[in-house]
């Protein structure tokens, strides 16, 4: 993550470079907007983002969660900030895939944000009380099939990373078909 953490900082560097001139950059706290709740995975990672970058760059970062309709209110925030290298943000899954969840956004992806760099990857897993019958995917699906029963799981946000992955697994051999998914066994 160390090597992650200071590629975002060389281009964030860059890029305020150029955009603030003959003024030594920063000059003032930087804004750093998660457009998610506070002690989720992603504001756990901004805000030791945000102290490394203020140990480097001797000022202040100030990290605003800004929350709601899962993740779009904080990254309109964003697209709508001054491009003056004073605001970032630290979007995930749900920012790439809004346009294709909601009908209208008050932002454009493509249009009003850039990716200046990836800091983070994570898995999804997929658990059942200690109680279940179930030990592995295959014996779930099978559960779940036997039983004709339906299967209730929890997600921060429609779009983010936990509902794109239950639709994937609900999709199952249909996925494969399409030439997307897994190989090893998994359902999905």
């Amino acid at each position: 993550m160390k090597t992650h953490i200071m590629a975002a900082l060389a281009v964030a560097l860059a890029a305020a470079s150029t955009l603030a001139g003959a003024q030594q950059y920063p000059n003032k706290p930087v804004k750093i907007i998660v457009p998610y709740a506070p002690g989720g995975a992603t504001d756990i990672i901004a805000r030791l983002f945000a102290q490394r970058l203020a140990a480097q760059l001797n000022q202040a970062m100030v990290v605003e969660n800004r929350t709601g309709g899962g993740g779009n209110v904080g990254t309109d925030a964003l697209a709508k900030s001054a491009p003056d290298g004073y605001t970032i943000g630290f979007c995930g899954v749900s920012t790439t895939i809004a346009p294709a969840v909601y009908k209208t956004l008050p932002y454009d992806v493509q249009r009003d944000l850039i990716g200046i760099a990836g800091l983070t990857s994570g898995d999804n897993i997929v658990m059942v009380p200690a109680s279940s019958p179930a030990r592995n995917v295959l014996e779930l699906v099978a559960l779940l099939k036997s039983k004709g029963t339906k299967a209730n799981y929890a997600s921060a946000a429609i779009g983010g990373s936990t509902h794109m992955a239950t639709e994937v697994f609900q999709a199952g051999p249909n996925v494969r078909q399409a030439g997307v998914g897994r190989t090893d066994g998994w359902p999905g």
